[in-house]
């Protein structure tokens, strides 16, 4: 069993135009495809409920602003788990469209992305963050996430 996430067999990092960096298929994916997997003990750390508002109740320091920057950033909310997800392979770096050609199935399989339609090698991975929900005990990060 490989300690790596399977996304670095399907991907790789590179300069985007839509957002900063991106995820780039460097191999064809075909439709149906399942390219990430999120697994607890190797590529995403769960941040549940208690854990949340433990750290959120903590002493402020400018790392503890660092954190909640990353988490704002490369989190999301997954109902089932009742969790925040940050992922910690470079799946993070998979940016939003109006036009996701991947999508994270939230209310079946939230640890996962499945391509949504072939993905060429070279074609920028994208996922419409529209789909994402709002967790319903983070406000404090939700608010840096969408303010208003």
């Amino acid at each position: 069993m490989s300690s790596t996430s399977m996304a670095y067999d399907f991907t790789e990092v590179k300069e985007s135009g839509i957002h900063g960096l991106g995820v780039f298929a460097n191999v064809d994916i075909p439709k149906g495809t399942i390219w990430w997997k999120g697994e607890a003990d190797k590529n995403v750390l769960l941040l549940n409920r208690d854990q949340y508002h433990n750290f959120l109740l903590s002493d402020h320091a400018p790392l503890k602003a660092h954190f909640w920057d990353v988490l704002a950033t490369y989190s999301y909310y997954a109902p089932q788990i009742d969790s925040l997800v940050l992922c910690l392979d470079n799946v993070r770096y998979v940016n939003h469209s109006k036009s996701p050609n991947s999508h994270t199935p939230i209310d079946a399989f939230p640890l996962v992305s499945i391509a949504l339609r072939d993905i060429k090698k070279g074609e920028e991975i994208v996922e419409d963050y529209g789909e994402y929900l709002f967790c319903p005990w983070a406000e404090e990060l939700d608010k840096m996430r969408w303010p208003t």
